[in-house]
């Protein structure tokens, strides 16, 4: 699982926050769930989406969660949050005639009409995640599934909040567990479909990426694809855009910043509460210079 802030479209201008998270998600629903709904001929109320909020719910005290670099403290705390999830879902599942809100989830971004959940796999995978530091060019990545042994590692040289890495031991435990059943052919779910389930269930990595990104680096701008199709190549590294010579770059770069936000329907005095330290720099900086004010 890569760091947030490079995974996220809401990390360059927004930062993830209690705040920022409803609004984005509810985006990301409205967007996609009734396309969803009217595949599979189902009526889904988004509400009932967000079906691990003790896992994916940012913490309401954001000056609660400091990045440090993980220790086994940190991450056995993690790991019981994680397992008392797998434990809850496990009993909605058990329910007659009922489904777990994961389950649910899963049927509706894949449309099977079985599914098979490995929950004593998931916690035999988070029991067993491994802490330690990653080298070379996974050395920025939270943490990762390794799918040849089914186990968990976490980049014990990146720095990281509890909330990540709780969210980073629950993405992962949900790659390879939950599988297609009572039907022949392979059933494996490919790892594009587990995203979007798991963005629909709230996963903030996710649920980002999906939604609409518009060009902010380059005017001319690439074709664009959709991360969820199977065609999709997601693993292939775009080159940097050319560097800009031109001095008043950093203005117009930052304007496009801002009318991304407008965009999401935010305004000038929202910028405290989502931005991220180096974008409100950057803004302050551009206020305080005469005849740079950005405008939305």
């Amino acid at each position: 699982m890569k760091p947030r802030k490079n995974r996220t479209k809401a990390s360059g201008p927004v930062e993830i926050n209690s705040y920022t998270y409803d609004v984005l998600y509810g985006q990301f629903l409205d967007e996609f769930l009734p396309k969803l709904c009217k595949e599979n001929g189902v009526d889904i109320d988004k509400r009932s989406c967000r079906v691990m909020r003790n896992i994916f719910d940012p913490p309401e005290e954001d000056n609660d969660e400091y990045e440090v670099i993980p220790s086994i403290t940190m991450l056995k705390k993690a790991q019981h949050h994680v397992l008392a999830e797998i434990d809850r879902q496990e009993k909605q599942s058990r329910r007659a005639g009922r489904i777990s809100g994961m389950e649910r989830m899963f049927y509706l971004a894949t449309g099977e009409r079985d599914l098979h959940v490995d929950f004593a796999m998931m916690r035999k995978m988070v029991r067993e995640v491994k802490l330690m530091k990653f080298t070379g060019d996974d050395r920025h990545d939270m943490g990762y599934m390794d799918p040849n042994i089914n186990r968990i590692k976490i980049n014990s040289g990146h720095k990281m909040t509890m909330y990540d890495i709780k969210v980073t031991l629950m993405h992962e435990v949900m790659h390879g567990t939950i599988k297609r059943s009572g039907r022949p052919g392979n059933p494996e779910i490919s790892e594009a479909t587990e995203h979007l389930a798991m963005a629909l269930i709230g996963d903030p990595d996710e649920f980002t990426v999906l939604l609409e990104e518009p060009k902010l680096c380059d005017p001319v701008g690439t074709p664009g694809f959709a991360p969820w199709e199977e065609d999709s190549n997601c693993d292939e590294e775009l080159e940097q855009p050319p560097c800009r010579e031109d001095e008043d770059w950093d203005f117009h770069y930052l304007q496009s910043q801002l009318n991304y936000l407008s965009k999401l329907g935010f305004d000038m005095e929202d910028i405290p509460d989502i931005c991220s330290p180096p974008m409100k720099r950057h803004i302050e900086s551009q206020l305080n210079t005469e005849g740079s004010t950005p405008k939305f």
